[in-house]
Protein backbone atom coordinates (compact mmCIF):
# COMPACT_ATOMS: atom_id res chain seq x y z
CA UNK A 1 0.00 0.00 0.00
CA UNK A 2 1.31 3.43 -0.91
CA UNK A 3 1.41 6.12 1.78
CA UNK A 4 -0.18 9.35 0.57
CA UNK A 5 -0.31 12.78 2.04
CA UNK A 6 -4.07 13.34 2.44
CA UNK A 7 -5.47 16.85 1.85
CA UNK A 8 -8.07 18.46 4.08
CA UNK A 9 -10.38 18.49 1.07
CA UNK A 10 -10.17 14.70 0.74
CA UNK A 11 -10.78 14.27 4.47
CA UNK A 12 -13.77 16.63 4.30
CA UNK A 13 -15.27 14.68 1.41
CA UNK A 14 -14.75 11.40 3.26
CA UNK A 15 -16.47 12.82 6.36
CA UNK A 16 -19.42 13.99 4.27
CA UNK A 17 -19.78 10.60 2.61
CA UNK A 18 -19.72 8.66 5.88
CA UNK A 19 -21.23 11.23 8.25
CA UNK A 20 -24.25 9.10 9.21
CA UNK A 21 -22.08 6.06 10.01
CA UNK A 22 -19.62 8.22 11.97
CA UNK A 23 -22.48 9.74 13.99
CA UNK A 24 -23.83 6.26 14.79
CA UNK A 25 -20.38 5.10 15.85
CA UNK A 26 -19.89 8.09 18.13
CA UNK A 27 -23.37 7.64 19.63
CA UNK A 28 -22.59 3.98 20.32
CA UNK A 29 -19.71 5.09 22.55
CA UNK A 30 -22.14 6.43 25.16
CA UNK A 31 -21.53 4.52 28.41
CA UNK A 32 -24.44 4.81 30.88
CA UNK A 33 -22.47 2.75 33.43
CA UNK A 34 -19.95 5.55 33.91
CA UNK A 35 -21.81 8.83 33.73
CA UNK A 36 -21.10 12.00 35.71
CA UNK A 37 -23.61 14.85 35.79
CA UNK A 38 -22.52 18.38 36.54
CA UNK A 39 -24.79 21.40 36.09
CA UNK A 40 -26.27 21.12 32.58
CA UNK A 41 -23.60 18.71 31.35
CA UNK A 42 -23.12 14.96 31.39
CA UNK A 43 -19.78 13.27 30.96
CA UNK A 44 -19.84 9.70 29.71
CA UNK A 45 -16.55 7.82 30.09
CA UNK A 46 -15.53 5.02 27.75
CA UNK A 47 -12.51 2.97 28.82
CA UNK A 48 -10.51 1.74 25.86
CA UNK A 49 -7.33 -0.35 25.89
CA UNK A 50 -4.93 2.57 25.82
CA UNK A 51 -7.01 5.63 26.64
CA UNK A 52 -10.14 7.04 28.20
CA UNK A 53 -12.64 8.76 25.92
CA UNK A 54 -14.97 11.31 27.52
CA UNK A 55 -18.16 12.25 25.70
CA UNK A 56 -19.34 15.72 26.70
CA UNK A 57 -23.11 16.00 26.47
CA UNK A 58 -25.59 18.80 27.06
CA UNK A 59 -29.23 17.78 26.78
CA UNK A 60 -29.54 15.68 23.64
CA UNK A 61 -26.40 17.14 22.06
CA UNK A 62 -23.07 15.39 22.13
CA UNK A 63 -20.79 18.44 22.08
CA UNK A 64 -17.30 17.01 22.10
CA UNK A 65 -15.07 13.98 22.57
CA UNK A 66 -12.08 14.36 24.86
CA UNK A 67 -9.37 11.69 24.87
CA UNK A 68 -7.44 11.22 28.12
CA UNK A 69 -4.62 8.84 28.84
CA UNK A 70 -4.78 6.57 31.85
CA UNK A 71 -1.71 8.23 33.40
CA UNK A 72 -3.69 11.46 33.52
CA UNK A 73 -7.02 9.93 34.58
CA UNK A 74 -5.48 7.82 37.39
CA UNK A 75 -3.29 10.53 38.86
CA UNK A 76 -0.31 10.18 41.16
CA UNK A 77 -2.32 12.15 43.74
CA UNK A 78 -4.81 9.31 44.03
CA UNK A 79 -1.91 6.89 44.44
CA UNK A 80 -0.58 8.97 47.34
CA UNK A 81 -4.00 8.83 48.97
CA UNK A 82 -3.92 5.03 48.75
CA UNK A 83 -0.47 4.93 50.34
CA UNK A 84 -1.65 7.09 53.27
CA UNK A 85 -4.70 4.95 54.04
CA UNK A 86 -4.37 2.41 56.84
CA UNK A 87 -7.59 0.45 56.46
CA UNK A 88 -7.25 -0.80 52.89
CA UNK A 89 -8.43 -4.24 51.81
CA UNK A 90 -5.55 -6.79 51.81
CA UNK A 91 -5.36 -7.05 48.02
CA UNK A 92 -5.04 -3.26 47.64
CA UNK A 93 -2.36 -3.22 50.36
CA UNK A 94 -0.45 -5.84 48.36
CA UNK A 95 -0.71 -3.73 45.20
CA UNK A 96 0.56 -0.70 47.13
CA UNK A 97 3.57 -2.71 48.30
CA UNK A 98 4.24 -3.78 44.71
CA UNK A 99 4.24 -0.14 43.61
CA UNK A 100 1.88 2.44 42.21
CA UNK A 101 2.19 1.14 38.63
CA UNK A 102 0.71 -2.21 39.65
CA UNK A 103 -2.14 -0.51 41.50
CA UNK A 104 -2.80 1.76 38.50
CA UNK A 105 -3.00 -1.32 36.27
CA UNK A 106 -5.54 -2.88 38.63
CA UNK A 107 -7.65 0.30 38.57
CA UNK A 108 -7.34 0.47 34.78
CA UNK A 109 -8.49 -3.15 34.47
CA UNK A 110 -11.43 -2.47 36.81
CA UNK A 111 -12.48 0.50 34.68
CA UNK A 112 -12.29 -1.49 31.46
CA UNK A 113 -14.27 -4.50 32.74
CA UNK A 114 -16.86 -2.38 34.57
CA UNK A 115 -16.15 -3.29 38.19
CA UNK A 116 -15.49 0.43 38.70
CA UNK A 117 -18.61 2.40 37.72
CA UNK A 118 -20.52 5.56 38.57
CA UNK A 119 -23.40 6.05 40.98
CA UNK A 120 -25.75 8.38 39.11
CA UNK A 121 -27.42 9.60 42.30
CA UNK A 122 -24.39 11.22 43.92
CA UNK A 123 -21.78 11.35 41.14
CA UNK A 124 -19.53 8.95 43.03
CA UNK A 125 -17.34 6.37 41.40
CA UNK A 126 -17.68 2.95 43.01
CA UNK A 127 -15.10 0.17 43.04
CA UNK A 128 -17.43 -2.59 44.10
CA UNK A 129 -14.71 -5.24 44.51
CA UNK A 130 -13.21 -3.31 47.43
CA UNK A 131 -16.09 -1.17 48.72
CA UNK A 132 -14.24 2.02 47.77
CA UNK A 133 -15.61 5.25 46.32
CA UNK A 134 -13.93 8.02 44.37
CA UNK A 135 -14.83 11.47 43.16
CA UNK A 136 -14.06 12.95 39.76
CA UNK A 137 -12.54 16.44 39.82
CA UNK A 138 -13.18 19.36 37.48
CA UNK A 139 -10.35 18.11 35.23
CA UNK A 140 -12.25 14.82 34.71
CA UNK A 141 -9.85 12.60 36.62
CA UNK A 142 -10.05 10.41 39.70
CA UNK A 143 -9.42 12.87 42.50
CA UNK A 144 -10.45 11.75 45.95
CA UNK A 145 -10.97 8.44 47.70
CA UNK A 146 -14.10 8.35 49.83
CA UNK A 147 -14.58 5.41 52.16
Amino acid sequence: MKNFSISRNAIGTYLQLFQVEIEKLISSMYNPEFLIKENDFEYSFLFLDDSVLVLIIKGDNLLDLRPLDYEYFISNDIMLQFLKMTDLPPRIKRYCRLGSERLKEEIKDGLKIGSIYSDHNNNSIIWSDFDLQFEIDDSLRLATIKK
